[in-house]
């Protein structure tokens, strides 16, 4: 721990189907927690990962016709778009996962 700052780790979306109302409402959670400690004189960083490959993708994706990575490329787009309508902060960072469920 270091003095004035916080790090914040959000548990992300997995990337297989369009961002709905729970995956929102995390996120606009996280930003008005985010803008409150940076409001209050605290350094935040805030990362959150990306489940970019599991069974749910590639099962979307071959259904599609598709590679995986364009599922989960399209979908993870849709959810950064979303998150910029919203005024949502951009995080600090946002590491790539695997899921072998």
């Amino acid at each position: 721990m270091r003095a004035g700052e916080v790090s914040i780790y959000e548990c992300g979306m997995t990337v297989y189907a369009p961002p709905h109302l729970g995956h929102i409402r995390k996120e606009v959670v996280f930003d008005v927690l985010r803008r409150w400690l940076t409001a209050s004189g605290y350094k935040v960083r805030v990362v959150c990962n990306i489940t970019d490959i599991n069974e749910k993708i590639l099962s979307n994706a071959e259904a599609a016709g598709v590679s995986w990575f364009e599922v989960a490329y399209a979908v993870e787009k849709e959810l950064a778009g979303v998150n910029k309508a919203l005024g949502c902060l951009p995080l600090t960072y946002e590491p790539r996962v695997m899921s072998n469920t």
